[in-house]
C-alpha cells in the first residue's frame, strides 16, 4: 500500500482483511480472478473487476441523457421516475460525482419493488450481501431508512465502496468493521453505529442475529455452493426471521468450471413466498461509449442468461 496519509481505522482494518489466508478462501474462481490485480495507491482502491465501473456525471447533459435511455429501455417502468426512490438515488450518486446510470436504475426498480410486499419503518436491520459500487447501501443509509445497515463482501470491494459512502457524506464515526462476534453484537446495540462492514470471510458472526430483510443482487452466482450454502444458514438464523430478495441469473459457469445454479440454492424453509419470477428490469440494458467526443449508444441488450428474482420470508430460529 503506498498512501502519504496516515490511513483510518476502518480503512487499516478492510486493507488486513484483503491479505488474510481467510479472504483468499472465501474467493470462488470468478473473483480469484476479478481481485488477481487488486492494489492501493495513493489510498485510492485500483485492479477490481466484476462490477460496473464508475459512471461520469457531467452537469444536466448526462442525468438527462441516461433518463431518456432508460425511458426507451425500460418502456413498463416509465412509472419509476416519480418514484421517490428515484430522486433519492440521484442525489446520493450526484454527490458521487456519478450519474443515475443503468446499474443504479435497477436499483430503483428494486427499491420500488420491494416497498410494495415490505414497510421498511417496521425493519430495523437490513444485510446486504455483494453489493457492488454500495449501488444499495448508499441510498438507503442516505434516507435513514433502516437503523442498521450490514454490508457483507470481499474486503477489497468493501474498500471500493468505503470510498463512495464517504463521499455520500456518512460520517466515518458511523460506521465500524465487524469480524468478531462480540464486535457485531456491540454493533447491533450501538446508537451512534449506522452500517456495519463485514468481509465475507467472517459471515458466520450473523448467525443467530435479529436481522430483517437480507438482500443478494447478482452476487450468489458468482460464489461456491458451499458458501451459498452457508449464506442461507446466516439468512435462516435470524432471531426475528427474516425476508431474503434474490435477484440471480439462473445459470451461471465460473472460469473455474464451477456452476451455480438459482434452483439449487437451499430455498427449503421458508414460510411465505411473495414473488418468483423473471426480474422484468433485468432482460435487456443500454450502453453508452465514445467514439472520439461523440457517445454512442446500443439499446435493448440482453443479458448473458435469464435473471430470476424472488422474494421470500423465513421464519424466526427456534433455539
Amino acid at each position: 500500500m503506498s498512501n502519504s496519509q496516515t490511513p483510518s481505522k476502518l480503512f487499516s482494518d478492510l486493507y488486513a482483511a484483503c491479505y488474510s489466508p481467510a479472504n483468499a478462501t472465501q474467493k470462488s474462481s470468478h473473483w480469484a480472478a476479478r481481485t488477481s490485480r487488486f492494489s492501493v495507491e495513493n489510498g485510492k482502491v485500483n485492479g477490481i473487476a466484476g462490477f460496473s465501473s464508475r459512471s461520469i456525471r457531467i452537469p444536466f447533459l448526462t442525468y438527462y441523457l441516461h433518463a431518456f435511455l432508460q425511458f426507451l429501455n425500460f418502456r413498463n417502468f416509465n412509472h419509476i421516475f416519480h418514484s421517490k426512490w428515484y430522486g433519492s438515488v440521484d442525489k446520493v450518486l450526484s454527490k458521487q460525482g456519478r450519474s443515475l446510470d443503468n446499474c443504479a436504475y435497477r436499483h430503483v426498480c428494486t427499491f420500488v419493488f420491494l416497498e410494495k410486499y415490505i414497510k421498511f419503518s417496521n425493519m430495523d436491520t437490513i444485510c446486504v450481501i455483494g453489493d457492488g459500487q454500495a449501488n444499495f447501501v448508499s441510498p438507503v443509509l442516505a434516507r435513514n431508512t433502516f437503523s442498521k445497515v450490514i454490508s457483507v463482501n470481499l474486503p477489497e470491494v468493501l474498500l471500493s465502496d468505503l470510498e463512495l459512502i464517504l463521499q455520500s457524506g456518512i460520517q466515518e464515526s458511523s460506521i465500524c468493521v465487524c469480524t468478531k462476534h462480540e464486535d457485531i453484537s456491540a454493533a447491533l446495540q450501538d446508537p451512534t453505529i449506522k452500517l456495519i462492514l463485514v468481509p465475507a470471510s467472517s459471515n458466520c458472526i450473523l448467525l443467530h442475529q435479529p436481522i430483517d430483510l437480507f438482500v443478494n443482487i447478482a452476487s450468489f452466482g458468482e460464489m461456491t455452493q458451499d458458501i451459498i450454502e452457508k449464506y442461507f444458514a446466516v439468512i435462516k438464523s435470524s432471531s426475528k426471521g427474516a425476508y431474503l430478495y434474490c435477484c440471480n441469473r439462473l445459470e451461471k459457469r465460473l472460469e473455474g468450471g464451477e456452476v451455480s445454479l438459482f434452483e439449487n440454492y437451499p430455498w427449503e424453509g421458508y414460510s411465505i413466498m411473495y414473488a418468483d419470477d423473471d426480474c422484468p428490469w433485468h432482460q435487456q440494458f443500454y450502453t453508452i461509449h465514445l467514439n472520439k467526443c461523440f457517445p454512442v449508444v446500443s439499446m435493448r441488450r440482453p443479458y448473458d442468461g435469464v435473471i430470476k428474482h424472488r422474494l421470500v420470508r423465513y421464519p424466526p430460529w427456534i433455539r
